[in-house]
């Protein structure tokens, strides 16, 4: 490993590019994405830092745009329900019930054959 470069596993990357670069999307396209790529991307994650080394890893790959409109809705209620009060609570408290936001931040998906829920679970050793 060079200095101000992180690389392991086929994947490499400037550590400053990395820090400075990074952006959250809120806004996605119908495309598919496929099977591979997904496991890909559960796999970088499972090596995220994590407290205590605990591992608490659970993933599911929802694809059925009617059970993601339902798994909105009932994290929406959750949070209203056990959510604490204040100025940034009031901010969060008038999204959440307006009937147009969706906590996804609207995906959408097209597919019609693409209405399975896999949970996976991964504990991995490091």
């Amino acid at each position: 490993m060079s200095a101000g470069r992180c690389e392991r596993e086929g994947f490499s990357m400037d550590i400053k590019e990395a820090t400075f670069g990074r952006r959250s999307a809120r806004e996605y396209t119908a495309q598919a994405i496929d099977e591979q790529t997904i496991r890909r991307l559960i796999d970088a994650a499972v090596h995220a830092p994590n407290a205590v080394n605990g591992q608490p890893w659970t993933f599911a790959v929802v694809r059925n745009q009617s059970l993601l409109d339902q798994i909105s809705r009932d994290a929406e209620s959750h949070m209203l329900a056990t959510m604490l009060t204040g100025p940034q609570a009031d901010h969060f408290r008038l999204r959440l019930t307006d009937p147009e936001f969706q906590i996804f931040y609207h995906a959408r998906f097209d597919r019609a054959d693409s209405d399975c829920v896999r949970p996976q679970r991964s504990t991995v050793a490091r």
